[in-house]
């Protein structure tokens, strides 16, 4: 052998001997689920969603089914001149002059 050849063998073997060993507690793994047939597969959290996003869509059509009939029901409101404002009268006098005073 050669001595530069004995020198890389020596170089990494010592490169070797310096490395730390895999611990047992630091590795990876990877999980892979297969689906048992081929083709569309929907999780529970998918069915989740899709029941939620149901009810939601069920209470939607239910508030709108009120509000509909609240509409039905409502007396037609006479139109109003928005500058007047009536109130119910809380003091009632007469004048000297005979007219009636609402305060």
């Amino acid at each position: 052998m050669s001595i530069e050849s004995e020198a890389i063998r020596r170089f990494m073997q010592q490169q070797e001997q310096s490395q730390q060993p895999m611990s047992q507690s630091d590795q990876v793994i990877i999980n892979q689920l297969k689906p048992d047939a081929p083709g569309f597969y929907v999780d529970q959290y998918q069915q989740a969603q899709d029941a939620y996003g149901q009810q939601m869509m069920l209470v939607e059509q239910a508030q709108d089914a009120i509000a509909r009939q609240q509409q039905m029901f409502q007396a037609p409101q006479s139109p109003v001149n928005p500058n007047v404002q009536v109130v119910e009268p809380t003091q009632m006098t007469v004048n000297d002059k005979g007219n009636i005073v609402i305060y």
